[in-house]
């Protein structure tokens, strides 16, 4: 639902000026700007998980000597190796 004109007459002189530069920005401005950032957003989420992933697998690596871990490590590289061996 538009607002109203009551409505708009009461807009903080500075929400008028930025709706009026909105207006005046080109498309393709807008579109290549979202582009650039959706790519280093999504460079930043890869990058992000690739160090968490790797923190982990350090982690569960320096503490694979408790008991219920330590079961559960070898299990996981146990199918680990036995996979990559079935690869041609």
């Amino acid at each position: 639902m538009p607002p109203r004109k009551e409505q708009s007459q009461n807009l903080h002189p500075f929400y008028e000026e930025l709706a009026e530069i909105r207006t005046k920005i080109p498309v393709s401005i807008i579109v290549r700007n979202n582009f650039i950032g959706g790519l280093a957003w999504g460079f930043g989420t890869v990058i992000g998980a690739t160090v968490l992933i790797g923190l982990l697998g350090f982690l569960i690596g320096t503490y694979g000597d408790i008991p219920v871990l330590g079961k559960l490590i070898q299990v996981v590289s146990r199918i680990a190796r036995e996979g990559t061996s079935q690869i041609p």
